[in-house]
């Protein structure tokens, strides 16, 4: 038995998480979070170091929402520790959070920076990737801009009838409080429901308007999901379309730190690539030397970017893999009766890939050693809009080809393959990826990035988005993001305290064995008990 009860500082032990994130936290730089406050009357607000580092820690043990974070704070001795005995509201959780989104791009800089000091480098390989995660948002409620058009029509009627009415009551002499407070509220919900709806059809309208300028005037009308509008219907792993937004994430291999969190718009996460290597840049002061990502991200742009910045690039390349028949010492002459067999028996068409290109004719050659010269120059969409100008190459005669089957679409009856200006650069990365040092450096990628999005799914147990629209759906995932990283900081710290650990050691009521010391804390105890500020 003891005469007075532990100290809340004695309840949290010396290697706790929330002391090593308190720790962490007061390393970094909250000055632009501070500049946002103003003096005036009220309550004095919350440090934003605070607000950050509950939200942080909410995130990293299940803690989502704000009401949750609020329980938390009421009912949770590390959030009690680390708040100073402050109980924060719901209210004030959710306006913080929206409140500094722009900011957390700074604070996974910062974070990163920590982890720089322990691992004494920057970032020199990055892996890119793409996840799909839930919007909130009815996975039925997906309407075209003709729908939406339709609905908002029949709503004009919905208001008429009301006015009807309510002329009728008036006529009659029968408008009471009680008729005008039920018409009011039947005309508000239709209001609401009719700003939904038009905001639903402007994004409608919007992408309909890409997706023409991608795939000419008779492309199919974009179905947009009417609760969240920002978000798009994408196929799911379970099965079937759902309303989902591609949340991407840029991973240093080394120290496992997210560098670069974004939610590209409209999903196109290819766009990311860029910014993840100059935000990399800007956070350590020099560009990773390898990009690794998978052939969703090589795009012709990004590969460009890549090659003028001198970084890098390794991604798949249906061009490097063993056996194909364009790599052949001489392209001129035509496979073996075994190598037409394998190709004969390949799944689907036979790909550009397979064609060996001559710089010095300017022309291909195909797996029967045929010729392609130069046929025509053509344009061709981009796929994130704009044209290009596209080479064709053409074969002359491909009727007595033993691989036509394969090689040739249903109406067409002779062979063409196009090259653009990236072309070289496609060709960079196959060579490249033929060598076993970027081969061994690949298989790196996907069990750093792809168990980043497997411990934020499964062990944070975040499979989609509590917030609605683009910006707060963004603004989510860079806390989440962040909250991961926090994580893995904390973890490379521990491991670098274990195997350099401290001789010196904090003594606690609860590490200390000798019974005469413990009395002795009890009888003195109230001299030497802190306040909550002093416990942070």
């Amino acid at each position: 038995m003891v005469l007075m009860g532990a100290s809340l500082d004695e309840q949290i032990v010396a290697d706790d998480p929330i002391r090593m994130l308190d720790k962490i936290l007061l390393n970094l730089d909250w000055t632009d979070w501070e500049a946002e406050y103003s003096a005036g009357a009220g309550r004095p607000p919350v440090e934003p170091r605070l607000m950050a580092g509950a939200t942080l820690y909410g995130l990293m043990n299940r803690i989502r929402s704000s009401r949750e974070l609020e329980t938390a704070t009421r009912m949770r001795v590390d959030f009690h520790w680390f708040l100073e005995g402050l109980s924060v509201d719901h209210c004030t959780f959710a306006r913080f959070r929206n409140r500094f989104g722009d900011k957390l791009e700074g604070l996974l800089g910062d974070l990163n920076r920590e982890a720089g000091k322990l691992i004494k480098a920057g970032p020199k390989r990055l892996a890119v990737d793409g996840t799909s995660m839930r919007s909130n948002s009815d996975r039925h409620g997906a309407r075209t801009a003709t729908l939406l058009q339709a609905k908002i029509d029949s709503l004009q009627a919905g208001f008429s009838e009301i006015m009807a009415e309510m002329e009728m009551l008036d006529a009659m002499d029968a408008m009471d409080d009680a008729s005008i407070a039920a018409l009011e509220k039947r005309k508000a919900a239709l209001e609401k429901q009719q700003e939904k709806l038009e905001k639903a059809l402007e994004v409608a309208r919007a992408k309909d308007e890409v997706k023409k300028q991608k795939e000419g005037q008779n492309a199919m009308e974009v179905r947009v999901p009417v609760t969240d509008p920002d978000s798009s219907l994408l196929l799911n792993k379970d099965g079937g379309f759902a309303p989902n937004y591609t949340a991407t994430g840029a991973v240093d291999i080394d120290s496992g730190l997210i560098v670069h969190a974004d939610v590209p718009s409209g999903g196109d996460e290819a766009s990311v690539v860029q910014s993840a290597v100059e935000e990399a840049e800007e956070t350590f002061g020099e560009k990773p030397e390898h990009v690794l990502f998978d052939s969703n991200f090589a795009s012709g742009a990004n590969l460009e970017y890549l090659s003028e910045n001198n970084v890098e690039a390794l991604a798949p390349s249906k061009a490097a893999r063993d056996g194909n028949p364009a790599m052949r010492p001489d392209p001129a002459n035509p496979i073996d009766e075994e190598e037409v067999s394998k190709l004969l028996q390949r799944k689907g068409k036979l790909g550009k890939e397979l064609f060996a290109y001559d710089a010095e004719t300017d022309s291909y050659h195909c797996p029967m050693g045929r010729s392609l010269p130069f046929h025509r120059i053509t344009k061709r969409r981009k796929k994130e809009g704009g044209k290009i100008v596209v080479r064709e190459y053409k074969c002359k005669d491909c009727s007595d080809c033993p691989l036509a089957k394969k090689c040739l679409n249903r109406k067409a009856v002779t062979r063409r393959v196009s090259r653009d200006e990236y072309e070289p650069l496609r060709e960079k990365l196959a060579a490249r990826m033929q060598t076993d040092e970027a081969k061994q450096l690949y298989k790196k990628r996907a069990p750093k990035i792809e168990g980043v999005f497997g411990y934020i799914k499964g062990s944070m147990g975040i499979r989609g988005f509590l917030t609605r629209g683009h910006k707060k759906v963004q603004t989510e995932w860079r806390w989440i993001c962040g909250a991961y990283s926090m994580r893995m900081l904390m973890g490379n710290m521990k491991k670098k305290r274990e195997s350099n650990p401290d001789p010196i050691q904090k003594n606690t009521l609860g590490n200390c064995a000798d019974p005469i010391f413990m009395l002795f804390l009890a009888l003195f105890r109230p001299y030497r008990q802190r306040t909550y500020a002093e416990a942070a």
